[in-house]
């Protein structure tokens, strides 16, 4: 269905410098394989495939001169640890061309069709210091649509980086200027004893991965067949989401505050009949909580300001990504029948630029995300309100900060094999750290500019992931048309998929 009819390797326009680059411990742990990023475009004028080849070439080429490390090559050092050589051996270029039409690959969930328009690497038979870090596909379909495919070494850089590198691309292959140069110094990132106490944290309070009850290991949980979605969640839906934590959340603050002022009360009258245990006093407190709301006279100002404290205090309104977060991670330990007693771990991916004492220079290129563990047993999880999830949730996010990064860099630094902590994004490969049942993994774009890759042939109609490496792996991206609904790609087994849709549209 796709034809590859001609490859190219591209170097940068001038000479960039040769050295070894320091990589971050941040850097290191990161999985060695591509990140696959998939574009579409319905081009507004048409062009021939070596036309926009030939585009595509020239201004890669230019955007490598500022971006140099994207033209090296990474080579292996001590403890399954990688160096990266800066050595303008250049990106790979596919050129393709396909009788589909973009309208065939519908929703544009992550699927083998969606894959086949991304360079592809065979990570086991190819030496690494042969590996392009940065590989591109460009596809013209029988419809005049493109498609770029773009695989970017996940060693090298996150999101962020990946966003900015393609939208200074984009503006060189509009014939603009590119001015808004990445920071490449990374050891801004590496720890010094004397400047850092010992970490507070430990690897495990990082990487936290359950097993089943009764496992010992994951090695059947990796091995059965998994399915993507592509969730399509309205801006109405999403605020139904966010304003039914919100008012869990305020709900559960006024019944605390009431309940403070009742317990008080308890103290000053003569109860009806002995409290037995805690069962009993909940109920008389409850008694003297409806007692409380039916009497506007007992609502005084020591309720009514502690409620204010509250509501004013850190823990504000939650975020749409917060909410549904929560709510994706609810629905599936629902649909995949976890034991009450089950623990399960939701990781989350927090980029800490800003968090640093002092922050990371602007436009810092490389990786400054770190995964945050948020856990709890399946009983909690499904018996209690949304906003229970949802404040761990923000709680977990609220906790990285300098501190936190330190301990994580340093906890990587000290493995001394990092090999066996990194994930393959291949589904059913048994290497590596495994996210999948009973745990979950989101990452949100929500807050990236997602809407810069316009190479001169129209805008993009759909941004997205190209594959999803696991059971359990999911994106929040926001749509293209910026009407604030959300695209959600998820990957999860076959048998719980069925049943973990019904649940996220039937929970809303």
């Amino acid at each position: 269905m796709v034809t590859v009819k001609a490859s190219y390797i591209v170097k940068p326009a001038e000479p960039t410098p040769d050295k070894v680059m320091f990589l971050s411990d941040c850097d290191q742990i990161k999985p060695l394989t591509h990140a696959p990023t998939i574009y579409f475009y319905r081009p507004t004028t048409h062009k021939l495939l070596e036309e926009v080849v030939q585009i595509l070439k020239d201004s890669l080429s230019k955007a490598l001169v500022q971006f140099y490390p994207l033209a090296g090559r990474l080579n292996w050092t001590e403890g399954g640890r990688v160096e990266l050589h800066c050595n303008s051996m250049g990106a790979l270029l596919l050129e393709a061309q396909s009788e589909l039409k973009i309208d065939d690959f519908g929703d544009f969930r992550p699927t083998p069709e969606i894959q086949a328009l991304i360079p592809s690497v065979d990570y086991t038979t190819t030496p690494i210091h042969e590996v392009p870090l940065f590989l591109l596909q460009v596809t013209i379909f029988s419809c005049g649509g493109i498609s770029l495919g773009l695989g970017m070494s996940h060693i090298l850089i996150d999101g962020q980086s990946a966003v900015h590198f393609v939208t200074e691309w984009a503006k060189i292959a509009r014939g603009e200027n590119s001015g808004d140069h990445p920071f490449l110094d990374r050891t801004i990132l590496q720890p010094k004893a004397e400047d850092h106490p010992p970490p507070t944290l430990k690897y495990t309070d990082f990487f936290r991965l359950p097993l089943l009850i009764g496992q010992t290991d994951n090695l059947e949980e990796r091995k059965k067949e998994t399915t993507t979605i592509m969730l399509k969640v309205s801006k109405q839906q999403i605020d139904a989401i966010k304003n039914k934590a919100n008012q869990d959340l305020h709900g559960k603050e006024q019944i605390e505050a009431l309940k403070e002022k009742s317990s008080l009360d308890l103290h000053n009258k003569e109860p009806k009949e002995t409290v037995k245990n805690e069962a009993d006093q909940d109920l008389l407190i409850k008694e003297t909580i409806d007692e409380t709301l039916k009497n506007k006279d007992n609502q005084d100002l020591h309720v009514k300001e502690r409620i204010g404290i509250l509501k004013n205090s850190k823990q504000q309104g939650f975020s749409r990504f917060e909410a549904v977060t929560a709510h994706i991670w609810k629905c599936a330990s629902m649909a995949r029948m976890l034991k009450p007693e089950q623990e399960t771990t939701l990781f989350i991916t927090v980029d800490f630029r800003n968090r640093l004492k002092p922050p990371l220079p602007p436009r810092y290129f490389g990786n400054a995300v770190m995964p945050v563990p948020v856990s709890s047993t399946v009983g909690d999880l499904l018996a209690k309100p949304l906003s229970y999830a949802t404040s761990k949730i923000r709680q977990a996010i609220e906790n990285v900060n300098d501190e936190s990064v330190r301990s994580y860099l340093v906890c990587i630094k000290n493995i001394p094999n990092i090999s066996n902590r990194r994930h393959f994004h291949t589904v059913g490969c048994s290497q590596g750290s495994f996210y999948g049942n009973p745990n979950m993994i989101i990452t949100s774009w929500v807050g990236l500019p997602l809407c810069a890759a316009k190479f001169g042939w129209g805008d993009e109609v759909f941004l997205g992931p190209g594959s999803l490496g696991y059971d359990g792996r999911g994106f929040i991206i926001p749509s293209q048309i910026e009407d604030g609904s959300f695209l959600i790609p998820l990957r999860l087994q076959v048998e719980h998929m069925s049943t973990f849709e019904r649940y996220f549209y039937e929970e809303i």
